[in-house]
């Protein structure tokens, strides 16, 4: 599996957390799509880097499922 498939497979799950917020999840929805978009894949993972960092401001997000987006993120800037 590359880096990139671990990566959205990653968010699949949390976007599968039922403590997610709707609007939350369909931000990691839409972070997945751009994810498995063809395309440059730099300009890809900038967008989804964006995406999830305004995420992970959210005041609703419980700390948990903030850290998972951490670590996600963590993730896509070593791509």
């Amino acid at each position: 599996m590359s880096d990139l498939a671990a990566i959205i497979e990653a968010l699949r799950q949390l976007g599968e957390d039922s403590t997610l917020p709707k609007n939350l999840r369909h931000k990691v929805q839409e972070t997945i799509t751009a994810l498995s978009s063809s395309g440059n894949d730099p300009i890809k993972i900038n967008r989804a880097l964006s995406g999830l960092s305004e995420l992970c401001e959210n005041v609703n997000m419980q700390s948990h499922i903030r850290m998972q987006l951490f670590n996600v993120m963590s993730l896509l800037e070593t791509v």
